[in-house]
């Protein structure tokens, strides 16, 4: 991105922040593009359940944009100096990450002025139906389903997520294993319900549930606190034998503090200390993650074997 000065972009309030948002999308929709100030103006954006973003330039607001709770992304807007440096792009990818993290919403959707296409493709947007005109001007309608490999690829790219804390390791850990289509292979040292949540479970049934190809392979470092409760993920384990297996090491690896969650042998969620909470996250990590999975591999075989206190546990 060539932009002159240091980018900022955060979640706006319209209380405090309106007099910056309303200066921008004049400027682009009203005074540029001629829309109609009642149909700019359309009474959502004072609404508590309406987000804004703004995109800041050392200290002047040059680009905004809005998501309203159905998940629908408008009035992405950038000040006319600033285009053509990836200014929206960068604006967008911050407001689809912002749902991952922090919303429900599983699908978002906008309304892409015909020019704006290529924008919205590149970022992992598909159209659907036909051109249509909104405020005299072409649009069609494109969405995005968040809980996808290629979406999550499209959304980190190949960033490397520093991860700190349980929430966010839980939340990434529970969207690669959403996206995986073929294997999910877990090192571990107990299976944390912190990081392995009930999302996570639930997403893990889902997976084993509705690919062919699905195979779970979960390695502990120790089993009994897994063994002296009844943990969702073993019952799980009980009633899909076939897809997923647990097994326990019965020599600890040289550096026994690291753990991860590969899915599909390229995306990552790696635990540099899983103890301390200290990783990442990286959903374009194709050879990071065969190296990984090459350790694994040798331990499942060699160094590890089934519990048989998990397999007594009643259902």
């Amino acid at each position: 991105m060539n932009v002159h000065g240091e980018i900022t972009i955060r979640e706006a309030s319209w209380i405090a922040d309106q007099h910056d948002i309303i200066a921008i999308r004049d400027s682009v929709f009203i005074k540029e593009q001629g829309v109609d100030p009642e149909i700019e103006m359309d009474g959502l954006d004072t609404l508590s359940s309406t987000q804004h973003f703004l995109v800041f330039v050392e200290q002047q607001a040059i680009a905004t944009a809005r998501m309203l709770e159905t998940g629908k992304i408008g009035r992405i807007s950038v000040m006319a100096g600033y285009r053509g440096r990836g200014i929206a792009t960068a604006l967008l990818r911050y407001i689809l990450r912002h749902c991952l993290q922090n919303t429900p919403l599983d699908n978002v959707y906008l309304h892409a002025q015909i020019g704006a296409l290529p924008l919205y493709t590149k970022c992992g947007f598909n159209s659907e139906g036909e051109v249509f005109t909104e405020a005299d001007i072409e649009h069609i309608k494109m969405n995005m389903a968040l809980s996808t490999q290629d979406s999550l690829a499209h959304i980190y790219r190949d960033s490397v997520i520093r991860l700190e804390n349980a929430k966010g390791f839980a939340r990434h850990i529970e969207l690669i294993t959403r996206a995986a289509t073929r294997h999910v292979d877990i090192l571990s040292h107990h299976l944390s319900t912190q990081l392995y949540t009930p999302e996570f479970v639930s997403a893990l049934s889902y997976f084993a549930r509705t690919s062919r190809q699905s195979a779970i392979r979960i390695l502990l470092h120790d089993s009994k606190p897994l063994a002296s409760s009844s943990a969702p993920i073993v019952s799980l384990a009980q009633r899909l034998p076939s897809s997923i297996k647990i097994k326990v090491l019965n020599e600890q690896p040289q550096k026994a503090n690291q753990g991860y969650t590969i899915a599909d042998s390229k995306q990552i969620v790696f635990f540099n200390n899983e103890t301390q909470m200290q990783g990442f996250a990286n959903y374009r990590a194709k050879l990071e993650a065969e190296h990984q999975l090459e350790e694994f591999e040798h331990l499942w075989q060699h160094y590890s074997e089934e519990d048989p206190n998990l397999s007594l546990l009643t259902l």
